[in-house]
């Protein structure tokens, strides 16, 4: 099988189980769908992929309106940039649904574990997957930050995720020849919470450089957290994360015009109830000159960068 379909392969497999695990999660299992389950278990023998040797991969999941990406290291280290949530769902077990999600995905690509789990910030969306993530997690990065609630009936960040690391900023990490930086939130001269903006505004963002390229995951961060990375420093990159599901109150055109990447890849719910993204941050982001994804219609994207710093845009939908 030519790599290519083989990896069609893989994003169909990735994209129909993960609405599979989702709807398992949150209704009554029925025999036909769960025999539907296990001819999708059948084909992961066949539609399991590894990267391209020594490449660096990221999968930006389809995990309904939240975020939720699966990062393989050259090296075979798996990272995750946050874990996805339903805040609407009844209950804890259809709330964490995504984590369910996360998991089969890992499982086709061959992973049994998480050696860095990177939340964004305190908001259902971003990290109520934790509580179903059927693998072992080495560590948790969360930006020092109050931790938030639960939305009534559904637990708290603090309560899923007890034991936290507040990375520093700048060069967090560097592994495989990949540098992990970290931009935000800052706050007198180190990674913390500035106390008067908004949870979005002190998302954790961090950026990802490997092969001269780099990949930059924004959080939920708003006009006032972009104008804070644009005087950080940051700079032009390859990918962006968009900020908060492609909200109108994000994407400013300063923030644009300064990432002026090649992808956009905008993470969010089919027929939402926000009705993001805004169809203006869709049309300045390609205004830019940037190839826009979204998961609500392209399902899974993947994104390899390959030791010479080719770059390979993979779109289910496309």
């Amino acid at each position: 099988m030519r790599p290519g379909i083989r990896l069609k392969l893989v994003l169909l497999s990735v994209a129909v189980l993960v609405v599979v695990s989702l709807w398992l999660a949150t209704h009554p299992p029925r025999r036909a769908l769960v025999l539907g389950w296990l001819a999708l278990c059948a084909t992961w023998a066949v539609a399991r992929a590894t990267p391209p040797a020594a490449a660096l991969r990221v999968t930006f999941l389809d995990v309904g309106q939240g975020d939720a990406a699966i990062v393989e290291l050259p090296d075979g280290a798996v990272w995750l940039v946050d874990a996805g949530g339903i805040a609407s769902a009844r209950d804890l077990a259809g709330a964490s649904a995504p984590g369910i999600a996360i998991t089969r995905a890992l499982e086709i690509y061959g992973h049994h574990r998480i050696d860095l789990a990177m939340i964004s910030h305190p908001h259902p969306d971003h990290y109520l997957g934790l509580a179903a993530l059927g693998v072992p997690v080495g560590e948790l990065w969360a930006a020092d930050q109050p931790p938030g609630d639960g939305r009534g009936r559904l637990p708290g960040f603090a309560e899923l995720a007890p034991h936290v690391t507040h990375p520093p900023l700048g060069l967090a990490r560097a592994e495989a020849g990949v540098e992990l930086r970290v931009w935000a939130p800052a706050y007198d001269g180190r990674e913390a919470a500035d106390p008067v903006r908004t949870v979005n505004d002190n998302s954790l963002v961090v950026e990802l450089r490997f092969a001269g390229r780099s990949l930059l995951f924004a959080g939920d961060v708003e006009a006032e957290g972009e104008d804070a990375l644009i005087a950080a420093g940051l700079g032009a990159v390859d990918v962006v994360k968009v900020p908060h599901h492609g909200s109108p109150t994000s994407s400013t055109p300063a923030f644009v015009a300064t990432t002026h990447p090649a992808l956009a890849v905008i993470s969010c719910g089919v027929a939402n109830a926000f009705g993001f993204p805004a169809p203006d941050v869709v049309a300045r982001w390609r205004a830019a000159g940037a190839e826009v994804a979204r998961t609500d219609r392209d399902g899974a994207v993947t994104v390899t960068i390959s030791p010479s710093g080719a770059l390979a845009i993979e779109r289910f939908g496309g």
